[in-house]
């Protein structure tokens, strides 16, 4: 019975204890009034999403993505989040090369990640891409412009 009693004298006395003022400094912070600190620098690295890729998992939207310079200029985190996005969509789809088209955006996204990058073989998985996506275009303009910009930039890095 003392050990409830003297539980409960320490669990009512808490509460007042936090809510007791003192005078000494706390841990918080002073920041001055009109003072601004600057953003860090913003570095420009190839390895990291350039924020040209959206959730847009369209042909026309991953064609508006592609750097002036062509596919092999996209960013690797970019083209990663893009492949992604279309291995998602591609989930249990049926249509004509859907699946050969599912597995070899996997197979890019493996060799995007490796270190180093084996330019030939992503030429190759670019190009089969490329031949898919055409076939199954079915008349559909943006699809087929997208095969053949896989297909092309598959070819220029095999050519290399």
């Amino acid at each position: 019975m003392t050990r409830s009693l003297l539980l409960l004298a320490l669990a009512s006395t808490l509460p007042l204890a936090a809510c007791a003022t003192d005078t000494e400094p706390t841990d918080v912070a002073v920041v001055e009034p009109g003072v601004v600190t600057e953003p860090a620098p913003v570095v420009d690295d190839p390895l990291v999403d350039d924020g040209m890729m959206t959730t847009d998992v369209t042909a026309q939207g991953t064609l508006d993505a592609v750097p002036a310079g062509g596919l092999t200029e996209m960013a690797p985190a970019t083209a990663i989040g893009n492949i992604d996005s279309w291995i998602a969509q591609l989930d249990g789809a049926t249509f004509t090369n859907s699946t050969e088209i599912r597995q070899g955006l996997m197979t890019l996204k493996d060799q995007l990640q490796a270190s180093p990058i084996d330019g030939a073989a992503v030429g190759e998985t670019l190009t089969n891409l490329g031949t898919w996506t055409e076939q199954a275009a079915g008349g559909d303009a943006s699809l087929t412009q997208l095969g053949q910009a896989l297909a092309s930039a598959g070819q220029n890095l095999t050519a290399m």
